[in-house]
């Protein structure tokens, strides 16, 4: 079984730091099996 695994905000902005290794991890683990989600909120919509 391949393991997955999900990037939070905060490993991203490490990873863009270049801190913690975290090109060497995310190579070892495989780019291809890392995963960032998306959430974001709408805001200033008109009210109904």
């Amino acid at each position: 079984m391949v393991k997955k695994c999900l990037l939070d905000t905060n490993i991203c902005i490490y990873f863009l730091k270049g801190q913690f290794d975290l090109d060497e991890k995310i190579e070892t683990v495989g780019i291809e099996n890392c995963f960032v989600s998306e959430l974001y909120r709408k805001t200033g919509l008109p009210k109904a």
